[in-house]
């Protein structure tokens, strides 16, 4: 989650919805305070939660399922479909606006110089 330009990419990812997909092969239990692992897989999340915000992503609750060593084919098909239907209803954000390829470039050279025979104008073809 990592832009140079805000203005020409890290603005474009404000509002969209970011979901975690994490699987861990041992038993929730093992994700608590008094468990092997002494955190929730959502306390291990939380960084990633506070670079989402950073970034004006709409943080989802994360899709987490344990046991998946011991699991079979068809637990993890139904986990497939769980996780197929979580994606189907991730809220829609509404696209911006495009700007015209013409006026990016204008805006993104903005001060520098063309070298001599060269133009910025539009052609057609």
């Amino acid at each position: 989650m990592f832009y140079l330009a805000y203005q020409d990419e890290g603005r474009l990812l404000a509002g969209k919805p970011v979901l975690i997909a994490a699987t861990a092969g041992n038993v929730a239990e093992a994700y608590t305070p008094a468990g092997q692992n002494r955190f929730s897989l959502r306390e291990l999340l939380r960084p990633l939660e506070a670079t989402a915000h950073r970034c004006g992503l709409a943080w989802q609750e994360p899709f987490l399922i344990y046991e998946t060593r011991k699991a079979d084919t068809e637990a993890l098909q139904l986990a497939g479909e769980h996780y197929a239907g979580r994606i189907s209803r991730l809220p829609r954000p509404v696209p911006e606006p495009v700007r015209e390829p013409i006026q990016a470039l204008h805006a993104a050279n903005a001060g520098l110089r063309l070298l001599a025979g060269t133009s910025l104008a539009r052609t057609t073809g």
